[in-house]
C-alpha cells in the first residue's frame, strides 16, 4: 500500500488515524486532507478536490463530519464512491455506534450517521473494483464527548489501530461493516 487520504485529519480519531498511518512503514504517502487545510466537506467544490486527491490513493478514510451541513460526509461518500467505484481501492467511513444520550437531549447526529450505514450496505452489494467499509465506532475518548464519560471511553489510537489492520487484511476479505463497543459501556 502506498497512499492514504484522512479526511478530517486534526484532533480526535482523525489525528489517530494519521499518527497510526504514519508509523507504518508501508505506507509511503499519508496526506491529510481538512478544513484547517482548505478541504470544507460542505462545499461541493471542496468535495471534488477531495476525490481528485484520492484518485491514486489505496485508501480513503472519511472521517470528517459537519455539525453545519448535517448530510456532508454522507454526499461525500456517495460522490467519492460513484467517481472511484473502478478503481482498485478501499473507501473507509467512519460511521458512529454513539449512543445518543451524552449530550442529555434529542440530536440528528445518529439520524445522519445511520443513511451511511444504509449507504454502505447498497455499495457493497455491487460488483465493484471498489471496497467500501463502515467502520461504527462507539465513545471515543475525545472533546466532543463530556469529560465525566471519558473515562470509559476508547482511545483514539486503539481505535486507529484496529481500522488499520481491518484495511490490512488480504483482497479476498471484504468486510462490510465493524463496530466498535467500549468495554466499560458494552451492557448499556
Amino acid at each position: 500500500m502506498n497512499k492514504v487520504v484522512i479526511v478530517g485529519h486534526t484532533r480526535g480519531l482523525g489525528s489517530a488515524l494519521m499518527k497510526v498511518f504514519n508509523t507504518e512503514p508501508g505506507f509511503k504517502n499519508v496526506v491529510g486532507l481538512s478544513k484547517s487545510t482548505g478541504y470544507n466537506i460542505e462545499k461541493v467544490s471542496d468535495r471534488l478536490n477531495i476525490i481528485t486527491q484520492a484518485k491514486d490513493a489505496d485508501i480513503l478514510i472519511l472521517n470528517a463530519f459537519s455539525d453545519n451541513v448535517k448530510d456532508a460526509q454522507h454526499e461525500l461518500l456517495c460522490e467519492s464512491f460513484k467517481a472511484l467505484q473502478s478503481t482498485p481501492m478501499t473507501i473507509a467511513v467512519i460511521g458512529s455506534n454513539a449512543p445518543d444520550n451524552w449530550k442529555d437531549s434529542m440530536r440528528k447526529y445518529p439520524s445522519y450517521k445511520k443513511m451511511i450505514d444504509h449507504s454502505v450496505r447498497q455499495m457493497s452489494q455491487q460488483d465493484t473494483a471498489c471496497r467500501v467499509v463502515n467502520f461504527r465506532p462507539g465513545w471515543i475518548n475525545t472533546t466532543r464527548i463530556k469529560p465525566e464519560k471519558r473515562a470509559g471511553a476508547m482511545d483514539p489510537l486503539s481505535v486507529a489501530l484496529t481500522i488499520r489492520r481491518v484495511l490490512e487484511l488480504p483482497d479476498d476479505v471484504r468486510p462490510i461493516e465493524f463496530t466498535f463497543v467500549p468495554e466499560k459501556h458494552r451492557d448499556t
